[in-house]
C-alpha cells in the first residue's frame, strides 16, 4: 500500500494548474491528517490509522479530478485580467483627464465635476474587483501585477484616485446639504462655505482641509491593497500559509467591494438628484424669462452713460452694491444688475475714468427658426437695429452693448445658437447697421 507521502505526491502530480497544486497538497494533507486522528482517537496504531486513512481517500486519479474541479480558477483568472484592463485603462483616462489639477484643486468642491467622479468611481471599482479576482484565483503573477500596478498608481496617475474620496465623503457631506438646500449636488459646495455665518472664523476652513485629508487618504487605498496583492502572492509560494492573513485579505477585499458599490450607487443617486434638480431649474427659467427679459431691458434703458467714475460709485451705493462689488471699478466695470438670465454692466473701455458703455448679456442661447437665421444673413448694410429686433426679439440676443462716443452711439448685437454653433454679430452706428460677423468669419456688406 502506498504512503501517505506518496499518495499526496501522486495527487498533486495529476493537477494541471500549477497555481492551485499548493493549495490541493494541503488541503488533501489535511483531510489525511484528520482521518489519521479519528482512528488513533479510536484505538488504532499510527501506522494502521495512516493505512486506513490513505484507503480511505479513493484512487489518485478519481481525487485529482474532483479537486481540480473544485479549485478550477480559470473564470476568475479571466476576470481578473478583464478588469486589470479596464484598470489600467481608466487610469491612463483619469491621467490624461486630470493630469493639469492640483492635489488640492482635485478635492476642490468647484474642480470635481460628474465625469470626474463617476470616472474615479469606476476605476476604484475596476481595481477593487480585480484584486479580489485575483485573490480568488490564487495567481501570483496576476497578484504581482495588481500590486504594482495599484502601488503605481499615485505616481504614475496620482489624481486617479482622489475624485473617489471626494466622491465617498460627499455622499455624507455635500448631497445630504445639496437635498436641503434643493440645488444642484455639484453647488452645495457654496452652502459649506457659508458656514461662515454659523461659527467662528477659521472653523469651516479647519472641516474643509479636514475632508481633504480624508479624502486623500481614501484615495491611497489603492496603495494598501497593492502591498497586501505582493505580499498574497509571496503567501501562495509557501508550504505553509497564515489561514488568518488569508482570511484577512478575503475580509479587506469585501469591504473594497463595499466601499465601491456604495460609491457608485452615491453617484447614481447625485446624478439623477442632479438631472431632475437641472430641469427643474430650465424649466423655471423659461417659464420667467419673459418677465426677466422686460425687467433687464428695462434696466439697461434707464441706465445713463456716459457717466463719470464718482456718478458710477454714487449708482453703485445707490443700488446696495457691496465693497466687493464695488471694488470692480479698479478694473474699468461694474456690475450694476443681475437676474437669472441677464446681467448688466457699466463700463469704462478705454480706462479714461468715463464709463461710455453699457453692456447686457446672457448665458442663455438664441432659439431661432431657418426663415430667421436667413433674414438675419440677408440684412443689408443701411438696415436699423429695429429691422434686426423684429426677426430676433430682445430674449434670443445673447450679448448687447452700447457705447456713446460724441455725437456717435455704437451698439454691438450678438446672437448666439448653440444648437448648430452658429453666431451673429452686427454693428451699428446711431442705429444703422455697418458691418455683420457670422460664425467669426467677417462679411463686409
Amino acid at each position: 500500500m502506498i504512503n501517505k507521502e506518496d499518495y499526496i505526491s501522486q495527487v498533486v502530480s495529476l493537477i494541471k494548474n500549477k497555481n492551485t497544486k499548493r493549495e490541493i497538497k494541503n488541503e488533501i494533507e489535511a483531510h489525511i491528517e484528520d482521518r489519521i486522528k479519528y482512528y488513533t482517537d479510536a484505538g488504532y496504531e499510527l501506522d494502521c490509522a495512516t493505512k486506513k486513512a490513505v484507503e480511505k481517500m479513493g484512487s489518485a486519479e478519481d481525487v485529482a479530478k474532483s479537486m481540480a474541479k473544485l479549485h478550477n480558477n480559470t473564470l476568475w483568472v479571466i476576470l481578473s485580467i478583464l478588469l486589470m484592463i479596464f484598470y489600467i485603462v481608466g487610469l491612463i483616462i483619469a491621467n490624461i483627464k486630470f493630469y493639469d489639477f492640483s492635489i488640492i484643486n482635485m478635492v476642490d468642491f468647484t474642480e470635481v465635476n460628474e465625469f470626474g467622479s463617476f470616472i474615479s468611481v469606476l476605476i476604484f471599482l475596476a481595481g477593487t474587483l480585480a484584486f479580489y479576482t485575483a485573490v480568488k484565483s490564487r495567481n501570483s503573477l496576476l497578484l504581482i501585477l495588481h500590486g504594482v500596478i495599484s502601488i503605481a498608481t499615485p505616481v504614475v496617475s496620482m489624481y486617479a484616485m482622489i475624485p473617489f474620496g471626494y466622491q465617498l465623503v460627499s455622499i455624507v457631506t455635500d448631497f445630504p446639504a445639496a437635498i436641503i438646500a434643493k440645488e444642484s449636488f455639484f453647488n452645495s459646495n457654496e452652502i459649506f462655505w457659508k458656514l461662515d455665518d454659523l461659527f467662528p472664523s477659521g472653523i469651516p476652513l479647519c472641516i474643509y482641509y479636514t475632508l481633504t485629508i480624508i479624502c486623500i487618504l481614501i484615495s491611497l487605498l489603492c496603495v494598501v491593497w497593492g502591498i497586501i496583492s505582493l505580499v498574497y502572492a509571496k503567501e501562495l509560494n509557501l508550504d505553509k500559509r497564515s489561514n488568518k492573513f488569508e482570511i484577512k485579505v478575503k475580509r479587506f477585499s469585501t469591504f473594497l467591494i463595499i466601499l465601491s458599490v456604495a460609491a457608485l450607487a452615491g453617484t447614481c443617486a447625485e446624478g439623477i438628484y442632479d438631472f431632475a434638480i437641472t430641469a427643474r431649474e430650465n424649466k423655471a427659467y423659461e417659464e420667467n424669462l419673459t418677465d426677466n427679459t422686460m425687467k433687464a431691458k428695462e434696466e439697461f434703458d434707464a441706465l445713463i452713460i456716459p457717466q463719470s467714475a464718482d456718478e458710477v460709485k454714487t449708482l453703485a451705493i445707490k443700488k446696495g452694491l457691496q465693497d466687493y462689488d464695488i471694488s470692480e471699478m479698479e478694473y474699468g466695470m461694474l456690475m450694476v444688475y443681475q437676474n437669472d438670465a441677464y446681467t448688466i454692466q457699466i463700463r469704462d473701455d478705454d480706462e479714461d475714468g468715463l464709463y461710455e458703455s453699457k453692456r447686457l448679456f446672457s448665458a442663455h442661447t438664441a432659439s431661432l427658426s431657418k426663415e430667421n437665421k436667413a433674414k438675419l444673413t440677408a440684412l443689408e448694410k443701411g438696415s436699423r437695429i429695429e429691422n434686426l429686433i423684429e426677426i430676433a426679439d430682445f430674449s434670443n440676443i445673447t450679448d448687447y452693448t452700447q457705447t456713446v462716443d460724441g455725437d456717435i452711439t455704437a451698439v454691438s448685437v450678438s446672437i448666439y445658437c448653440a444648437e448648430d454653433e452658429e453666431s451673429y454679430t452686427f454693428e451699428y452706428e446711431n442705429g444703422i447697421l455697418v458691418e455683420t460677423f457670422f460664425d467669426e468669419e467677417e462679411e463686409r456688406l
